[in-house]
């Protein structure tokens, strides 16, 4: 709790000195990069399951938890969880403007994007567009009519 005592708060050097007895090469943190988005993107879209786990991903990559929280850390500046919510957005944001989906609730889509929870999918969208659900989906239906 240093930081809500002297106001100090981490930056991006913190992760430096974090990872700072690391032997993750750039080449290494840049090829589990290119890999976990490739297993994130495939067509199996597994960030669509809610339970899917970081021991998942590390096994599928063939990396440590360490490996794949590093890599993440320091090139994407997030968190794996961030990162994995990131695919999970962007899967509403699809879901949400579909005609056949109108009749669904629009938690109902958080859940077909792998959200588990109503929280954790609010919290998430919000922090990444700056929007909630309904918010972006009047925002896209006023752009649509226009």
């Amino acid at each position: 709790f240093p930081s809500l005592l002297y106001g100090y708060t981490p930056i991006k050097e913190d992760r430096k000195i974090k990872y700072h007895y690391s032997t993750l090469t750039e080449q290494e943190k840049d090829a589990i990069l290119t890999a976990l988005n490739a297993y994130l993107s495939n067509s199996d879209k597994p960030y669509l399951n809610p339970d899917l786990s970081v021991k998942d991903i590390t096994e599928q990559l063939h990396v440590s938890h360490q490996q794949l929280s590093q890599t993440i850390n320091e090139k994407a500046n997030q968190s794996i969880s961030e990162f994995i919510n990131h695919f999970r957005v962007e899967e509403v944001k699809d879901l949400l403007t579909r005609p056949n989906n109108k009749n669904l609730t629009i938690e109902a889509i958080g859940q077909m994007a792998g959200f588990s929870s109503k929280s954790q999918f609010y919290s998430a969208f919000k922090q990444q567009t700056g929007l909630t659900p309904k918010a972006f989906l009047s925002q896209k239906t006023k752009t649509a009519v226009v």
